[in-house]
């Protein structure tokens, strides 16, 4: 007992300490951004951002989310064939992506737009494309129970990432909008080539039919999974859709400007999801629902703590923070970051009973939730958006958390109680 213990202080750290550097990264990235970016330009930069992680949410729920979730009832070898199959359908999948993208590309300087930059669409497809292979090494790393192998690769992320504004500032450039794009994407490139050299996956040349094989295992959660994506996108996104169809990208560089100041109250949620859900994957098949649900509970209290006692000393200590972080151009954002530190406590709230509803593998009824929940989000961050602004949208991502919680903790009590009739 002691020995598991130990081990899972180790990965609890190693998790911690991949979303703090994480975190920190794309903080201190968006910060230079935020100071150095014209306000219309930081919006841009938000919206290629929220693109980012719609399409890359695609690869983590039907590739990532099935391989952890299938990992743990194969044998080792098997395993480890499997996620190299993966590994295939994903760079498969980041090559198309980087096609349509280029194909975007090419299709706006042959209309001469002057919109936005014609590379902008092939940028972000490349940086897209380049997080969604660097998360396959930080997911496998953590399959593994190998977190430090996490650690570098973010580590060696940030490295390449801060590297690139020590070399603007040396020569007296400031990173544009396009500049800043591609070396997210140049830095996220080093960190997959890193993370390939620390993963233990065999090289296969696998038939065709293999491949088609290993497709149809993770199709069949991870259709319902990827549909579960896409409503969840356009729940977590209506605020920045709304928000930019009302007041514009100065909008969206507001409520982004606001966000990147709650973002260490939600730290420990990704940071936990890597480490929790193999686990909690394994404690269900090993120990069954009863033990599953009481590891719930503790996870949602230390997410729901985390949250409630950041935004609090941030809320306090706004008027002081604010200027010296923002500058002046978002000294009038106190209740979007209000609404914002709402919306990271619901979260909290809602991450931990999501988790181990993935662990029973009920993908199909996340889908039906998170497609109810959605069209909620979208009626209300208009509604809402229309009378209050910006803080109404953000609010309506908050409700639209508590009704996800409020139904996922009904399946698991009629999911308990069948168990004990049983």
């Amino acid at each position: 007992m002691s020995n598991e213990k130990a081990r899972l202080r180790r990965l609890l750290s190693a998790g911690v300490s991949n979303q703090i550097i994480s975190s920190l990264t794309n903080f201190g990235f968006g910060l230079y951004l935020l100071r150095a970016l014209p306000i219309e330009q930081y919006g841009l930069y938000n919206i290629s951002f929220a693109v980012l992680l719609f399409l890359g949410g695609f690869s983590q729920s039907f590739f990532l989310l099935q391989m952890t979730v299938l990992g743990p009832s194969k044998p080792a070898l098997a395993r480890r064939q499997f996620d190299a199959r993966v590994r295939q359908g994903i760079l498969i999948s980041a090559g198309l992506l980087l096609a349509l993208g280029i194909f975007l590309a090419w299709a706006l300087h042959a209309l001469s737009s002057t919109v936005v930059s014609t590379a902008f669409p092939a940028l972000v497809a490349l940086a897209t494309s380049a997080y969604i292979a660097k998360e396959f090494y930080v997911r496998h790393a953590f399959n593994e129970e190998r977190g430090r192998d996490a650690v570098l690769i973010h580590g060696a992320l940030a490295l390449a990432l801060f590297a690139a504004l020590a070399i603007a500032a040396r020569v007296g450039q400031v990173l544009t909008l396009e500049g800043a794009l591609l070396w997210y994407a140049i830095a996220h490139l080093v960190a997959c080539i890193l993370g390939n050299s620390r993963a233990n996956i065999p090289k296969l040349r696998d038939s065709t039919q293999s491949l088609r094989e290993c497709f149809r295992e993770l199709r069949a959660g991870g259709k319902w999974a990827t549909a579960t994506n896409v409503v969840y996108g356009l729940r977590n996104q209506a605020h920045t859709v709304v928000v930019a169809a009302l007041v514009g990208p100065a909008g969206v560089a507001k409520i982004s400007a606001a966000r990147l100041l709650v973002t260490p109250a939600i730290l420990l949620i990704p940071a936990l999801s890597q480490v929790a859900l193999p686990r909690l994957a394994r404690m269900m098949k090993s120990a069954g629902l009863r033990t599953l649900l009481r590891a719930q509970r503790k996870i949602i209290f230390a997410l729901l703590s985390a949250a409630a006692i950041y935004s609090l000393l941030l809320l306090v200590l706004f008027p002081w923070i604010a200027p010296y972080t923002l500058g002046n151009a978002y000294t009038d954002i106190l209740p979007i970051t209000v609404a914002w530190c709402v919306f990271a406590c619901a979260l909290a709230i809602r991450s931990g009973v999501d988790w181990t509803t993935q662990a029973l593998r009920e993908f199909k009824s996340l889908t039906v939730i998170n497609s109810f929940a959605s069209l909620i989000t979208l009626i209300l961050a208009g509604a809402l958006g229309w009378a209050f602004g910006p803080t109404g949208a953000i609010t309506s991502l908050a409700i639209s958390e508590l009704y996800i919680f409020a139904h996922l903790t009904i399946i698991q009590r009629r999911k308990m109680a069948n168990a004990a009739e049983k």
